[in-house]
């Protein structure tokens, strides 16, 4: 371990079987033009050449650090070398994405602009690596720009939806001072990015890129359980909300957002069941049945928020007979709590009958 001079930076990498792309990650780190950095790697259990290949940089580069452990997740992993970051600030990169050659200069360049800065948002470049015309700039898209000063509460209220990016720099001191949640969902790491918004005062944006791939294997891109853990996370941050002394309208707006999420995730589940394994339909069910169990309701049908919600995401996922249920149900029933809360019940016991009774 390297125990020279403190970095400015402690840029923590967690990688599980990235052995195609982590040698790109890693020479992005090693390119920076800015050049005070420390690199923690975490191997989470990896079964592929993964760990082969940041020992060969480790050995070249004494501010690589390897670390090794059984699989514990990308979250849990992340949160495990934080604990040894020495940097003034920590940021992320994930071993399939890397950083523009200036991402850390730019970086440095506006902390010492804004002393007082908490976290350092930079740009992110949604790369399309197998088909360049779809690439985006996330701050061009939402306009954001560079030397733009915000506070915490703010940056947290635009991330619903996300027109910020989560990922930069966050002061070392800011990053342990928010406890760690005890989430164990694949996107545990949004909460954490919103709880750490919270934990700042301010917020500084700057340039500097950081470049996102999106390719077939992404957990993004895949559907899969995970693509439905969001809505365990989402009850998290309701909880949140209720914490943090955020404003009651903005409270509602937000809340409006998780329903339509539940809503689009349960509708996507039931168009897509056929493509799903059995233990992940299993596992899909539990979820669902949980958070319309535990959501809270309270002032959300007092409109037509949840028939909106409903028409909207049956024209994009088309016809099936859940969408129709929930939409009788919902239309008849004149979008009442408790009825919704019980039809919806009927509707996934239903469907547990047999795969003939899922999908048209």
């Amino acid at each position: 371990m390297n125990t020279g001079a403190k970095p400015y930076f402690s840029i923590i990498m967690a990688a599980y079987n990235a052995e195609s792309f982590i040698e790109e990650a890693l020479m992005s780190v090693i390119n920076q033009t800015y050049k005070n950095w420390e690199l923690i790697c975490v191997d989470d259990g990896s079964t592929d050449r993964t760990s082969d290949i940041v020992e060969d940089f480790r050995d070249k580069h004494q501010n690589i650090i390897l670390i090794k452990q059984q699989n514990k997740g990308n979250y849990a992993t992340t949160e495990h070398a934080a604990k040894i970051a020495r940097g003034v600030y920590i940021c992320m990169l994930d071993s399939d994405d890397k950083f523009s050659e200036d991402y850390l200069q730019q970086m440095y360049q506006a902390a010492i602009t804004n002393p007082d800065a908490d976290a350092l948002v930079p740009d992110l470049c949604m790369w399309y690596e197998n088909d360049e015309s779809k690439t985006w700039y996330w701050n061009h898209k939402h306009n954001i720009k560079a030397g733009t000063v915000i506070t915490g509460r703010e940056a947290f209220l635009r991330t619903f939806p996300w027109s910020i990016i989560g990922c930069g720099a966050w002061k070392n001191t800011v990053y342990h001072n928010v406890p760690f949640n005890k989430l164990n969902t694949s996107d545990a790491n949004e909460c954490r990015t919103r709880e750490l918004f919270l934990g700042c005062d301010t917020i500084v944006f700057c340039k500097g890129t950081y470049i996102y791939r999106k390719h077939p294997d992404s957990l993004s891109t895949k559907l899969s359980s995970k693509t439905f853990e969001s809505l365990i996370t989402n009850l998290e941050l309701e909880k949140l909300l209720y914490s943090s002394n955020i404003p009651t309208c903005e409270i509602h707006r937000i809340r409006i957002t998780f329903l339509e999420s539940m809503v689009r995730k349960t509708i996507l589940f039931y168009t897509r069941y056929a493509v799903l394994a059995k233990e992940e339909k299993v596992y899909i069910k539990q979820i669902i049945k949980k958070v319309y169990k535990s959501f809270d309701y309270t002032n959300l049908f007092t409109s037509n928020n949840l028939k909106n919600i409903v028409i909207k995401n049956t024209i994009c996922s088309g016809y099936n007979r859940f969408v129709f249920c929930i939409i009788c149900s919902v239309v008849v029933n004149k979008i009442s709590r408790k009825i919704f809360g019980r039809s919806i019940y009927k509707i996934l016991k239903f469907h547990s009958l047999g795969d003939d009774h899922l999908v048209r």
